[in-house]
């Protein structure tokens, strides 16, 4: 900036100069043309300066934009009371799945039934805190519990596991699409 002043005065200068030395006729062609001709080219280049400083801050705040907004992507924004509670109940719930699917060749049906209608009764407690892809996994397990003591359902120990797997898979998705906002 200040070189551009100094080149500035330093024209004007030199047109003084020319204009002083100059024979009468020339000195009144010279001045109002070239003076206001600089300036002109003078205002262009500047402004074309800061249209380009522009430009670039425009982009990079563009590009600053995007990268959070691909950060967001498949997010979920989330206090941190909210993701406690969901992973306390995730935790709680799968526990309960795995201590069934462990127990479920060794205990007795009646034995099985009710730790499953505990484990049906905390799901419809947690349902609202639940999200919906989990809720119908943990539904599906559900149903294979009760199913496997029938054994013309076809239902084994193979199956439930894959179901639980899924299940857990679905957990894992859940708890890592969460963000936590403060």
């Amino acid at each position: 900036m200040i070189v551009l002043i100094v080149s500035l005065i330093l024209f004007i200068l030199l047109l003084n100069i020319i204009y002083f030395f100059t024979p009468v006729t020339f000195k009144y062609l010279v001045s109002p043309i070239l003076i206001p001709l600089y300036l002109s080219l003078y205002q262009k280049y500047y402004q074309n300066k800061k249209d380009k400083e522009l430009l670039d801050y425009k982009n990079s705040i563009t590009k600053e934009i995007e990268l959070y907004k691909s950060n967001l992507t498949g997010s979920n924004l989330v206090t941190k009371l909210q993701f406690e509670l969901e992973f306390s109940i995730y935790k709680e719930l799968y526990s309960e799945i795995m201590t069934i699917y462990l127990n479920i060749e060794t205990q007795n049906k009646e034995i099985i039934n009710l730790q499953k209608t505990t484990f049906d009764t905390k799901v419809l407690q947690y349902m609202p805190y639940i999200e919906d892809d989990i809720f119908n996994q943990i539904g599906d397990i559900s149903i294979l519990i009760k199913l496997y003591f029938y054994p013309s359902e076809g239902v084994t120990s193979d199956i439930l596991l894959q179901d639980i797997k899924k299940l857990s898979q679905l957990i894992k998705k859940r708890i890592d699409s969460m963000r936590i906002i403060e």
